[in-house]
């Protein structure tokens, strides 16, 4: 695990309201309603312990998730409607072309965006 991973897992560790979050449920019924109707693979980005993955199967059986997150002890928990867990941050992973038969959670757009044609924000001192 990198530095940077540590540090972002320990930060979502520190959150742990974003186990139980009520709207997570609700949240993921609407990215059902929004995913093209061919869609199988998904990336579900941020899974956390799979809740949303969960809703997600009970409205698309035939869905294909794989969840993303960089905490460990998270994945070690999902559910079984996932068929592969990746521990990492959502810009080390390498991209494949998408096709129209991928899709993936609302947060999980940035996935597809290529690192480099991210620009750096400014500082808060403004420089």
């Amino acid at each position: 695990m990198t530095a940077l991973q540590e540090k972002y897992a320990t930060q979502n560790l520190a959150q742990g309201y974003s186990e139980a979050d009520p709207f997570t449920l609700e949240r993921y019924v609407q990215f059902h309603h929004f995913m093209p109707k061919h869609a199988r693979s998904i990336l579900d980005v941020g899974a956390n312990t799979g809740r949303g993955g969960q809703q997600l199967a009970k409205l698309g059986p035939d869905y294909h998730l794989i969840a993303l997150d960089c905490v460990q002890s998270r994945l070690d928990v999902l559910p079984i409607c996932y068929r592969k867990a990746i521990c990492a941050l959502s810009n080390a992973i390498r991209p494949r072309i998408r096709d129209s038969t991928r899709s993936s959670p609302a947060s999980s757009w940035s996935t597809y965006i290529h690192q480099m044609s991210i620009r750096p924000c400014a500082s808060s001192s403004g420089s």
